[in-house]
């Protein structure tokens, strides 16, 4: 299966931008489709909205930034696809 990714750079942002971006481009996730999220901190209360409204996530820490997996709950392949990433 391919997936699609999408990558929302936030590195550089000021809150609420990054927020705002995500939940903006939620929409566009799918069975394929999946975002990508570079951030400089865990953008902790963004997760939890992601996840009240049926998004799962998926958080890792690379080096100085972290990189945040979002996509649609009921999704297992995509699941499963990220879980190896």
């Amino acid at each position: 299966m391919n997936f699609h990714e999408i990558i929302l750079d936030c590195r550089e942002l000021e809150a609420p931008e990054p927020l705002n971006l995500v939940l903006k481009n939620t929409f566009k996730c799918d069975c394929f489709t999946y975002l990508k999220m570079l951030h400089r901190i865990e953008p902790t209360p963004l997760l939890n909205i992601l996840e009240s409204n049926s998004y799962s996530t998926r958080v890792l820490k690379k080096e100085n930034d972290f990189i945040i997996y979002i996509w649609l709950d009921n999704k297992k392949e995509l699941r499963e696809y990220i879980k190896v990433l």
